[in-house]
C-alpha cells in the first residue's frame, strides 16, 4: 500500500518558462518512493511534456536506488535496470571520484 508522501504544484515548483506538479508516493516503510509528475502551463514546453512527446506518452525517466555500496551493488546489478546502465555507471562513479580526489589535493 502507498501513500502520499510529498506533493506541489505549478505554484511551487517553476521556471520563468515552464512548470510541473508533482505528487511523490512511498511504501508504508518509505524504502520505495516514486514521483509522479504532470506538465503545467508555461511559457515554453516543460522538460516533462517533451519527454511524453518524445516517447508518445508516459513512462519511467528514471529509477533511484538506495545502498550502502554503491561500487558492488552497480558491479552485481543491484536491481535488472542497474545491468543495463552498469559500464555508463562505472564511468560516472569513475569520474565522480577523479573529481572528488582532486578537490580533497
Amino acid at each position: 500500500m502507498f501513500h502520499r508522501y510529498w506533493s506541489a504544484d505549478d505554484k511551487v515548483i517553476h521556471t520563468e518558462y515552464s512548470a510541473l506538479r508533482s505528487i511523490v508516493i512511498a511504501n508504508y516503510e518509505e524504502t520505495i518512493k516514486m514521483s509522479i509528475n504532470e506538465p503545467a502551463p508555461g511559457r515554453r514546453r516543460s522538460q516533462i511534456q517533451e519527454f511524453l512527446d518524445y516517447n508518445g506518452g508516459a513512462g519511467v525517466q528514471h529509477i533511484a536506488v538506495t545502498t550502502n555500496d554503491i561500487i558492488n551493488s552497480v558491479s552485481i546489478g543491484y536491481c535488472s535496470a542497474c545491468i543495463a546502465s552498469a559500464t555508463v555507471m562505472r564511468r560516472i562513479l569513475v569520474n565522480v571520484f577523479k573529481l572528488r580526489n582532486k578537490a580533497v589535493k
